[in-house]
């Protein structure tokens, strides 16, 4: 019998300099990790509020601890593969094998994702074969799959195509497909904008704006003064 949909967060460790280096090009390897960190905190506190079955993706760093997930955590799944794509295609293949029904795995940058978000791309899969999440660049914030389908075959991964190979793959497929709303990730310095304006108006991004407003103190203090 198959076991509930589950939702998998795939996360780093939040270590200055391995996460977010394009951003922390701009604003500081130690800024970047702490905006990162509040990421982790905030998405985990609303899958919390969702009450889903979810667990952490992570590559295998057993002396970090992520936040906890709510009463409904499953075990951590540790990345395996050689490429993002290998490793995401392991975690589905794996799941299906194991009898869960469905499986999404949601990517740490973009935050500002709801946990009506999140409750959406596992209804999608009731009906569809795969639910997509794009962002604007090109890549994805979700992917899910309801059965076994190699649907990562041939994608290379931080692309601006990334997302519209998926697609092309699942025509070729022929599988039902269905898409949740587009929004941005955060990458580098110019992201920042559209995050702070989430930030704003979003309640459950609690640490991301203390970490905005952090980033934003260390630039200032950091600025040349005015002559």
């Amino acid at each position: 019998m198959a076991t509930s949909p589950v939702l998998y967060i795939a996360a780093k460790p939040p270590v200055a300099g391995s996460v977010k280096t394009r951003l922390g090009h701009a604003i500081g390897d130690d800024a970047a990790a702490s905006l990162y960190a509040a990421f982790l905190q905030d998405i985990a506190a609303e899958v919390r509020g969702t009450g889903l079955a979810a667990g952490w993706f992570l590559p295998r760093t057993p002396d970090w601890q992520p936040p906890g997930l709510g009463s409904r955590q499953v075990a951590t799944r540790w990345q395996k593969g050689d490429t993002w794509s290998k490793r995401q295609a392991n975690l589905y293949r794996e799941t299906y094998e194991e009898g869960t029904a469905a499986t999404v795995i949601v990517a740490s940058d973009s935050p500002q994702l709801t946990g009506s978000g999140m409750r959406a791309g596992l209804a999608a899969l009731a009906d569809a074969d795969v639910v997509l999440g794009p962002v604007l660049d090109g890549g994805y914030y979700l992917l899910g799959l309801r059965g076994d389908h190699d649907i990562l075959h041939g994608v290379e991964m931080s692309t601006r195509t990334a997302c519209a190979d998926v697609v092309e793959r699942a025509h070729r497929l022929n599988l039902d497909l269905q898409f949740l709303p587009a929004t941005f990730d955060v990458d580098e310095v110019g992201d920042l904008e559209q995050l702070a304006e989430a930030a704003a108006i979003l309640p459950h991004l609690r640490a991301t704006r203390a970490a905005l407003t952090a980033a934003d103190e260390r630039s200032l203090a950091a600025a040349p003064s005015a002559r």
